[in-house]
């Protein structure tokens, strides 16, 4: 795999393209791996209005779901260097995919970073009747008799999967149970096919929580969410030093796209990512801008992680 940290530059280096002053001329597509409707789109959605009244022409999103976001990815990887094509990523779709699947047509390398518009945390969830009332009460469970305590999570090919197969590593053996999406995994819990989820703490997820339809145990993430304050971490509990959960989207180009558009979106995005239109679109929470070498540095530890995990079994 190539190492993300290695294309950081590489928008600098490419020749530059005709126009690329006046860029755009016309219209720019902006290709997503999701589904409309969701919080990813919505939140790109708004992302592209603000690049509409910065930059003039339409900004229009395009969605390609399934296959674990390799079309949508293969799409940015082979665009032409004019900026016409640009697209969103996660660490799922721009490491995991291609690491697990070489076949899938491109790598992590085939892409400039412009930055990262959006972050979401992960939890661990139950229903409001389950027994389990803590974190440890779910973690001793799964001590007393592996296997037994099922945990759903939006797909096989998650960060929420890997930990928790890195946790079987450990000993701590949950029954992992990929749905094939957020909506899915919900339901599934809520429903009482699983005993717990692991997911992303988006506004759908929250939503469910506020309703007092499910129950956080913990979050994944380093330190307490400000917005659930109440929450432990799983270090707080003795988890430590687990794959990272939380998940960091990437706006991306191809990985030979003109430096002075590279220049250009990467100066107009952190303006974007403030914007209130954006803000009140994806949750105020979420809307973290992240420079590109600190995201692409991220994207890395996470590769090399990953590739632990698996070799670990």
């Amino acid at each position: 795999m190539v190492a993300v940290s290695a294309v950081i530059l590489t928008g600098c280096a490419a020749a530059p393209t005709s126009g690329a002053e006046n860029f755009p001329q016309r219209e720019v597509r902006f290709v997503l791996p999701y589904s409309a409707g969701g919080p990813s789109d919505l939140g790109a959605r708004a992302l592209m209005d603000c690049f509409e009244q910065r930059f003039g022409e339409s900004w229009v999103v395009e969605n390609q779901a399934g296959g674990a976001g390799a079309p949508a990815m293969v799409d940015v990887a082979t665009a032409g260097p004019n900026g016409y094509l640009l697209g969103l990523g996660t660490q799922s779709t721009l490491v995991t995919t291609p690491t697990l699947e070489e076949s899938v047509g491109y790598t992590d390398g085939d892409f400039t970073y412009l930055g990262q518009p959006m972050a979401i945390p992960s939890l661990i969830m139950v229903r409001p009747d389950s027994p389990f009332r803590t974190i440890d009460d779910l973690l001793a469970a799964v001590r007393a008799t592996p296997e037994t305590v099922s945990v759903g999570t939006s797909g096989a090919q998650t960060s929420f999967s890997m930990a928790l197969r890195e946790l079987s590593g450990r000993g701590t053996v949950f029954n992992t149970v990929p749905f094939e999406g957020t909506s899915e995994a919900n339901a599934a819990l809520l429903g009482g096919t699983v005993d717990a989820r692991w997911d992303a703490a988006g506004r759908d997820t929250l939503a469910l929580v506020d309703a007092g339809r499910m129950r956080p145990l913990a979050t994944g993430s380093e330190e307490r969410l400000t917005f659930l304050p109440e929450v432990p971490t799983l270090a707080e509990h003795g988890i430590t030093d687990l794959i990272d959960t939380t998940t960091y989207y990437a706006m991306i180009g191809p990985r030979d796209l003109d430096p002075r558009i590279v220049e250009r979106l990467r100066a107009e995005l952190p303006g974007c990512v403030a914007d209130p239109g954006y803000r009140n679109a994806v949750g105020a929470p979420y809307a973290v801008h992240t420079a590109p070498d600190v995201l692409t540095d991220r994207l890395e530890a996470f590769g090399r992680r990953l590739r632990e995990v698996v070799a670990g079994g």
